[in-house]
């Protein structure tokens, strides 16, 4: 049980990680990016807080 689900946090990070890059690369507000990509910004915030703690 515990593989699964250190696989589904690891799937989750990297996903949010492309989400974050894909935000911060496109010139937008974060704000403006998350309303046209359906992301919620307080789940962005705290997935960049979360991954920025890993680095």
């Amino acid at each position: 049980m515990d593989k699964i689900t250190d696989a589904k946090t690891e799937f989750r990070r990297r996903q949010w990680t492309q989400i974050i890059q894909d935000c911060q690369n496109s010139g937008m507000t974060v704000v403006g990016w998350c309303s046209q990509n359906n992301v919620n910004t307080k789940s962005y915030y705290y997935w960049l807080r979360k991954i920025r703690s890993l680095a």
